[in-house]
């Protein structure tokens, strides 16, 4: 529909520039209805110079966990009137958002349209029609919580891989001790003779290959360890035939590094948990 160039010997070119004094919520340098191709770019303006009031955004993790992220597809109206995909879509709901982020969402009125087959305007604004005023999102303001988010996930882990790691090398240091009858005071956990018990697993952290020890009585039925990712997904459960005191192989060379755990079942109740660490 238009074509604009900005050449020249400045270093100054501009194809186009579109003002426009921003006093309300209709208020756009540029309205584009239809799919918009960017070929290099876009770039913001993000100077320190432009800013005051620069403050870290805090508890990006709960933001985040107040959005609802969903897949939808834009209406037949829509689509008609607004030239918009007809492709399933990744996005927000602006009425939702503006819950959480009221500051990310603006509500605009929709301009009359004319049809490219140059049909009436009045019946392209009648058919099908469109309301009046809709709600839209600045995404792009979504990516700084977002980062932060992901720096307050990293640490915490971080945090707990410290943690598991202090906690594991102090119970190496004191089963040292106790092997070499150094005189030190172990700590035991007490179980009845013939109780179910779990080992914590050696080594921990490891890096392919860990033992895990474990007590069955031979009065038990269905034993099994469910194996669980950080989050809670199972990601594998092994069957337990043997009973009296043995140990389970566990070979981990497809799992990624991070922390897991693992809970003994008997007869379908939990014993015990333990947490591993796999580098």
């Amino acid at each position: 529909g238009g074509y604009f160039l900005g050449k020249g010997t400045s270093h100054s070119n501009i194809g186009v520039f579109a003002q426009a004094w921003i006093t309300g919520s209709n208020d756009w340098a540029a309205y584009i209805n239809g799919p918009g191709l960017i070929m290099n770019g876009p770039w913001s303006a993000s100077d320190a110079q432009l800013k005051t009031n620069i403050q870290n955004v805090q508890n990006a993790s709960a933001i985040l966990n107040l959005l609802n992220p969903v897949t939808y597809t834009f209406s037949a109206t829509a689509q008609q009137k607004l030239n918009v995909s007809n492709q399933n879509q990744y996005g927000l709901i602006a009425q939702e958002l503006e819950t959480v982020l009221p500051e990310l969402v603006r509500k605009t009125a929709v301009p009359k349209l004319i049809d490219p087959a140059d049909t009436a305007i009045s019946q392209i604004n009648t058919l099908s029609a469109l309301p009046e005023e809709i709600k839209v999102v600045n995404y792009t303001e979504l990516i700084p919580i977002l980062i932060a988010g992901f720096q307050e996930q990293n640490k915490r882990i971080q945090d707990l891989e410290s943690l598991l790691t202090a906690c594991c090398n102090a119970n190496t240091i004191r089963s040292a001790e106790y092997e070499n009858h150094t005189g030190a005071v172990a700590p035991v956990r007490l179980h009845t003779e013939d109780a179910p018990r779990l080992g914590q697993n050696i080594p921990n952290p490891f890096d392919v290959q860990t033992r895990i020890p474990v007590f069955l009585p031979v009065s038990v039925g269905k034993a099994e360890i469910i194996f669980y990712s950080n989050e809670g997904r199972v990601i594998q459960t092994m069957l337990l035939f043997d009973r009296g005191e043995f140990s389970v192989l566990a070979d981990t060379v497809t799992l990624a590094s991070g922390i897991y755990s693992y809970t003994l079942y008997v007869d379908g109740k939990p014993v015990e948990t333990k947490r591993m660490v796999k580098n």
